[in-house]
């Protein structure tokens, strides 16, 4: 029960509650990533009613791995909405449905964070599309995105040309290749947004990979 997931929130309750929380992360990540564990909707329910409320802390909420249902992430979702000093979101792992998609967005609208992982999220195309939009228009310093489309690169390539905050950008991209002669043209045109990216990039910590069927490239 100790090394639970629920254990962990509730710990954390307590430890928020009393201000006895003296790290800069609220670390929730779950470690045990081949075990699914169901949260209780009490104690996701107690946490969030005293996140939302505590002056003391200030840092990150990290959440990775949690696999939460959208009840339950939602609510935590309207608590960092809540709290000015969340000012980082760790949510890789969790599947973001449009209502939480939707309440993400309001959250970077409130431009409080700072630091963001929506890594393996599962949202679409246009949803990272908005994403980047959002993130780069704001404060962000630090952004880890899911896997890139070359549709997604390139609309990443030009929002970052505007924006003069952040300093730390992780990505993956991922193409297919129909046939062999599709194959040259296709790397060509990622060697070619890559040199775009790298002039308007200078002064960022980068991690990113590019990957097709036949190829593999690592950029850093």
């Amino acid at each position: 029960m100790e090394n639970s997931l629920t254990a962990k929130y509730i710990l954390m309750s307590d430890k928020l509650k009393n201000n006895t929380l003296f790290d800069n992360k609220l670390k929730l990540k779950y470690n045990n990533i081949d075990k699914n564990e169901m949260i209780d909707f009490d104690v996701i329910e107690n946490f969030c009613n005293i996140l939302k409320d505590n002056k003391c802390f200030k840092g990150v909420l990290d959440i990775s791995y949690n696999n939460l249902n959208e009840i339950n992430l939602f609510n935590i979702m309207c608590s960092v909405y809540e709290n000015k000093n969340i000012i980082g979101l760790n949510i890789k792992n969790n599947k973001i449905t449009k209502m939480i998609f939707n309440k993400i967005l309001l959250i970077l609208e409130k431009n409080y964070l700072k630091y963001l992982n929506i890594q393996n999220t599962y949202i679409n195309t246009q949803e990272i599309k908005n994403i980047i939009f959002t993130a780069l228009n704001k404060n962000i310093t630090s952004l880890k995105l899911p896997h890139l489309n070359i549709e997604n690169f390139q609309f990443l390539i030009h929002n970052l040309k505007e924006n003069n905050s952040i300093n730390k950008l992780y990505f993956f991209i991922s193409y297919n290749n129909q046939g062999y002669k599709n194959c040259i043209v296709q790397d060509e045109n990622v060697i070619n947004n890559y040199e775009d990216y790298i002039n308007v990039t200078q002064n960022i910590k980068i991690g990113i990979a590019i990957k097709n069927y036949n190829l593999f490239y690592i950029f850093t």
